[in-house]
């Protein structure tokens, strides 16, 4: 078996950037309204700087709890470990605008949605996903959370 995605300690990059980028930005709007002394500019930097410097770091430190949360249960063993021949019972187009790809092992029906922004695996087949039917897997699964994708050579 190799492993195909096995989560890690903290997300990555491409899950937290927006958000580093607002907890910079919020802060620089308000240091530049604090400087401008044009009344119009500065209340509008000011309301928009206040917002993002409490909302993003915020939802960052949501985002980042969660994720090790997830990755501790992964190193706890709380897990299922789900063993079989992949079935596709549905796929999510590669735009998506309709639900995530449903696969089917071992009588355990599993959703696998591209634009959710978790720790779980998210690659659907559309986006470069391995879970394609035939395959033969092991997924490490916790609360329809994959936690780690194995994929036989053989299949």
């Amino acid at each position: 078996m190799e492993t195909v995605y096995q989560i890690s300690f903290l997300p990555s990059f491409e899950q937290v950037n927006v958000l580093l980028i607002f907890s910079v930005l919020g802060p620089a709007a308000l240091f530049y309204a604090y400087k401008n002394k044009n009344y119009a500019k500065r209340r509008f930097t000011m309301f928009w700087g206040g917002t993002v410097s409490v909302t993003a770091p915020i939802i960052l430190l949501y985002i980042i709890i969660n994720h090790v949360s997830t990755y501790m249960s992964f190193q706890s063993k709380e897990f299922e470990i789900i063993r079989g021949k992949v079935s596709v019972l549905r796929t999510q187009p590669k735009e998506g605008h309709a639900p995530g790809d449903l696969i089917k092992i071992a009588n355990k029906e599993i959703e696998i949605d591209y634009y959710v922004n978790s720790p779980c695996y998210h690659q659907t087949i559309s986006n470069g996903g391995v879970l394609k039917s035939g395959k033969l897997v092991a997924l490490y699964v916790s609360n329809n959370c994959i936690l780690k994708v194995e994929v036989s050579k053989e299949s």
